[in-house]
């Protein structure tokens, strides 16, 4: 993993000249930045959710809980970011014995650690790190209100995520935007992290039944970013209307992943007491 980071020379020349556009593209990776700079305020996004699904093979009740996301993400095309964590610290997220894979992560586990505490039971999600009943984790009967709530949020920033994918060294140079559309005097961390699709695997199913060919999607592999996630503008205490930050990175992908079957879901947050998620976007890894 490596974020690519300009010099402070350049960076200063970046932030005193932030009244030229600077186009949303890709660059190679020997040449790309990050850079800042003012535009024409743009009108909010309708707001997208990220859901970090606390799943597993070895629960019999989560294939209701993928169904009940797949149904709301057929409903709302594009506006539901899903990243399945099979955790290492709960029985029900170990593999059905015979499986193919082992979907838990470390990091993954960090995830929940962090933003979370502990799980109590599986299914259950966090709902753009917002509460819902009482809870962070709420489990999937309270999905559907607890994501309908969250889609009718309105928005302070815009967040966009592309990816241009090179087969030969397997890397992935990711670039996010930011663009500001109200005044913000807090902090805000990015977050970029690769999820795999269309895995078949053996998965626990209600009435004692073990599905042979599961279709696993939203399969959480890593974080491009840190833990927590970059801080956008660190050095910048108000962020206004019409500001943009561009950030771009590289990633390596496992030599087990399909990069055809991977995307990038980035997503932005606060952090500490309040760690809601403000937007979240997501891209293909490789076309």
């Amino acid at each position: 993993m490596k974020r690519i980071l300009i010099v402070a020379a350049i960076a200063s020349i970046c932030l005193t000249s932030c009244k030229e556009k600077g186009p949303f593209v890709i660059l190679t990776a020997s040449a790309a930045r990050d850079t800042t700079y003012t535009d024409a305020v743009e009108t909010p996004q309708s707001h997208n959710v990220l859901v970090e699904e606390c799943t597993g093979a070895t629960c019999p009740n989560c294939p209701s809980g993928h169904a009940i996301l797949n149904n709301l993400s057929a409903s709302n095309p594009g506006r539901i970011n899903i990243m399945a964590l099979h955790v290492t610290n709960f029985p029900q997220a170990k593999p059905v014995a015979g499986s193919t894979y082992d979907f838990r992560t470390t990091l993954g586990t960090d995830i929940v650690n962090q933003f979370y505490g502990s799980i109590i039971g599986e299914p259950s999600a966090g709902i753009d790190r917002t509460a819902y009943g009482g809870t962070t984790l709420p489990f999937y009967d309270a999905w559907p209100s607890a994501i309908g709530a969250r889609l009718a949020v309105p928005n302070t920033i815009n967040l966009y995520v592309q990816s241009n994918y090179d087969a030969a060294t397997r890397i992935a140079s990711i670039q996010a935007k930011i663009a500001y559309t109200a005044i913000d005097t807090l902090q805000e961390f990015l977050s970029l992290a690769i999820v795999e699709d269309t895995m078949y695997d053996k998965q626990d199913s209600l009435g004692n039944i073990t599905l042979d060919h599961y279709l696993f999607n939203n399969i959480f592999r890593t974080l491009v970013t840190p833990l927590i996630g970059d801080q956008v503008l660190p050095t910048m205490a108000v962020k206004s209307p019409g500001r943009v930050d561009l950030l771009n990175y590289t990633d390596t992908l496992d030599a087990s992943w399909n990069p055809k079957h991977c995307r990038v879901i980035a997503f932005v947050a606060r952090n500490g007491a309040n760690m809601q998620v403000l937007q979240s976007a997501q891209a293909k890894i490789s076309p």
